[in-house]
């Protein structure tokens, strides 16, 4: 059964830009898909006029009046329904021309202020939520003064040619009412241009809302589209070149040393009054006996030389990604991890194996077990990325969320400090206290890399040497930070 137009309910419910947003999905979809610059050219101002007429959308109008169909009604009852008399229905049609199924919408835009067919019965019978709960008679009622007109195919769709649709009223009359008509007391073609008269102001309101969206919103929806996808694709390409790793960037493959032969290598200031804590002593249990088997497993920390060329090769890449704040300064902690493990794993000459791993949520980690097998799965390397949005989130990066890792008694570590505020060298001073007012802190040295300052740390007799990077990503717009 066709559905009734124009009515209270579909002007609530189907408002017109909705369905024209909809419609226009596919072309904000072949921008979003665009990979290339060059390609947005297809979608150039001059050329978004051919793009929009790709979308079919044409805005429906009335056409002339013409008789249409008839067929045997239904029963006419007197009020008590004591008596029915049989009805005859004529139909008259309104031809469309342009895109009939829009006028399944109401123009919300420019006829808002528009009445439905059916607006005086729903007024009178209190409002549509109130007709589902009335009687019978009132839901009756309701339905007919909607049905004033529906949509129909003209055309046969079996038949393997274009569907023409109309627009359909219909009067059902008793036999009285048919004398009449033939008396010229009752002339239907004036009733006719009534209704068409309540529903050519709606389907105009239509037209000239299609017209507005087709030649301004749209166009003005779609440039702000191709704008936004160029600068994507611009900043992303800065972050393709950013990637491109030059010979300075190239270091020697991750070494181990074993941290108890080597614990002098890393110098630390004392804390003042404070004696450097003392080593474990190693006791030596009985010799073996001859069948029992000895598994040596010495204590693994990343070598001095490894951990030099990881921060020299992250300044490097920092200098790049500085360059271009705009590229980087919107990604989340774990996609800037992404991009700088992907590129420490880059940068290793002949490494046929990933060794800088992601993990959790922002962090980038070794295990001895990768550049060595015959060591266990200790933790001798992390990497923890931080937007310094305030004291406690850099505090906490810290304690226990790196802490946290620590799973060897020498550990090196930094902890990727990321800032957009404007003040850089003042946010750095500020930073680097917050870091050094954490539990075990011993002191701190200038490391290899100027500005960024090695921090020694004693937790439950295991050490860590964090470097606190700190990488400045100012983003025009955005919060200037403490």
């Amino acid at each position: 059964m066709p559905e009734p137009l124009f009515t209270s309910f579909i002007k609530e419910n189907r408002p017109l830009s909705r369905e024209l947003w909809r419609r226009s999905e596919p072309l904000g979809g072949r921008i979003g898909g665009v990979t290339r610059v060059e390609d947005l050219e297809s979608f150039a101002p001059h050329l978004l006029g051919e793009r929009i007429a790709e979308l079919g959308i044409e805005a429906p109008t009335l056409g002339r009046l013409r008789p249409a169909s008839e067929r045997e009604g239904g029963t006419r009852w007197n009020e008590d329904r004591s008596r029915g008399l049989p009805t005859r229905r004529y139909y008259v049609a309104v031809e469309v021309a342009g895109d009939s199924s829009l006028l399944q919408q109401w123009p919300d835009v420019t006829g808002a202020h528009l009445d439905a067919v059916d607006a005086e019965v729903v007024a009178e019978l209190g409002g549509l939520d109130a007709i589902t709960h009335g009687s019978l008679e009132d839901a009756a009622r309701f339905q007919r003064a909607g049905e004033m007109w529906e949509l129909g195919a003209d055309d046969d769709p079996r038949e393997g040619r274009a569907v023409r649709f109309s627009l359909y009223t219909y009067f059902d009359l008793i036999g009285e009412e048919e004398a009449a008509v033939a008396r010229g007391e009752l002339v239907l073609a004036d009733l006719v241009r009534e209704r068409r008269q309540l529903i050519a102001p709606i389907v105009a309101a239509m037209a000239e809302q299609v017209e507005k969206f087709l030649e301004v919103e749209l166009p003005e929806h779609l440039a702000e589209l191709v704008e936004a996808k160029r600068i994507q694709l611009i900043n992303r390409q800065a972050v393709r070149d950013s990637l491109s790793f030059p010979e300075e960037w190239q270091g020697a493959e991750p070494q181990l040393e074993d941290s108890e032969d080597q614990s002098a290598d890393v110098a630390v200031e004392s804390v003042a009054g404070e004696e450097p804590p003392e080593q474990p002593a190693v006791t030596m249990g009985p010799s073996p006996g001859v069948a029992e088997e000895v598994e040596l497993n010495p204590r693994s920390r990343l070598s001095r030389a490894t951990f030099e060329d990881v921060l020299f090769s992250l300044r490097h890449w920092a200098n790049a990604v500085e360059r271009t704040p705009t590229a980087f300064g919107g990604l989340v902690e774990d996609r800037i991890s992404d991009l700088l493990a992907a590129t420490w794993n880059a940068t290793l000459p002949g490494a046929a194996r990933e060794v800088y791993t992601r993990g959790g949520k922002s962090d980038i980690f070794i295990q001895a077990d990768v550049l060595d097998p015959g060591r266990g799965p200790a933790t001798v390397f992390i990497c923890e990325a931080k937007w310094a949005h305030d004291h406690d989130t850099i505090r906490k990066a810290l304690d226990p969320q790196l802490f946290g890792y620590l799973n060897v008694h020498d550990t090196s570590a930094v902890l990727l400090v990321l800032m957009r505020q404007k003040d850089f060298a003042g946010a750095c001073a500020t930073y680097q206290e917050v870091l050094e007012r954490v539990d075990g802190y011993q002191g701190t040295v200038p490391g290899p890399v100027d500005g960024w300052p090695l921090l020694e740390f004693l937790r439950d007799d295991r050490r860590v040497t964090v470097c606190a990077a700190f990488i400045h990503l100012p983003v025009p717009g955005s919060p200037g930070g403490e």
